[in-house]
């Protein structure tokens, strides 16, 4: 059952910081920054970092910064997803007015409501980490759900755990996983925590596992808001 927390007020808008990485995914980006542009929710920033792109990626960055003061780019050499995320993570922190932080992979897109509906919901139960449902699409727009949608709930520190690992009483669970793009992080609970740099390792859990021990509560919000 959800926590019983008295609401903040409805009038709360905190800056999100929605970081995307981005390297030679042309193709598909414009999508993905569509969607962002979509999003009922509108106090956020995109950082989205060029991580040393060699298509078309970096002047599709450039048209959406252009567009929208939201859209800030960030450019280095090619360093790998943690790299991309760090550097994104390294400008936030440095800027200091961010409340929240969101992933999303230059590839997916999020569906509209993706930020006011993780947003709304981190109000209401004061969660650190908030979870939503994702489904699948492919090119031709078929898409797909995959497994078990539960009921909207805050868990402990052991249990998120268990989500992390799509485990017990997560097993086959829409929204299970160690994956960060459909999750929306209070910025004090991953203060300092970095991806690592190591490419072999599952980079994922591994920064997951850091905030979860830095996080005090954590809500599952069963909702599909995320397209990957």
């Amino acid at each position: 059952m959800l926590q019983d927390v008295t609401p903040r007020s409805v009038t709360e808008t905190p800056k999100v910081a929605i970081v995307v990485p981005v390297y030679n995914v042309a193709p598909y980006l414009r999508e993905c920054l569509d969607s962002l542009l979509a999003q009922t929710y509108n106090n956020f920033t995109v950082f989205a970092v060029d991580d040393g792109s060699t298509d078309e990626s970096g002047a599709v960055l450039d048209e959406y910064a252009v567009k929208d003061p939201r859209f800030i780019v960030i450019r280095q050499k090619n360093g790998g997803l943690s790299a991309a995320r760090n550097a994104a993570l390294d400008r936030i922190e440095r800027d200091g007015t961010f409340e929240y932080v969101a992933f999303v992979d230059s590839d997916d897109k999020v569906l509209p409501d993706f930020l006011a509906h993780l947003t709304q919901n981190a109000f209401r139960t004061h969660a650190d980490i908030t979870v939503c449902g994702f489904f699948k699409f492919n090119d031709e727009g078929r898409t797909k759900i995959e497994g078990v949608i539960q009921p909207a709930r805050t868990v402990d520190r052991d249990e998120f755990v268990e989500l992390i690992f799509s485990m017990l009483r997560w097993e086959k669970t829409c929204g299970a996983g160690g994956m960060v793009w459909k999750k929306l992080f209070t910025a004090s609970s991953i203060k300092g925590i970095r991806f690592p740099s190591n490419r072999d390792t599952l980079e994922d859990e591994i920064f997951c596992l850091q905030a979860t021990l830095r996080a005090k509560i954590f809500s599952y919000l069963p909702e599909t808001l995320y397209a990957y």
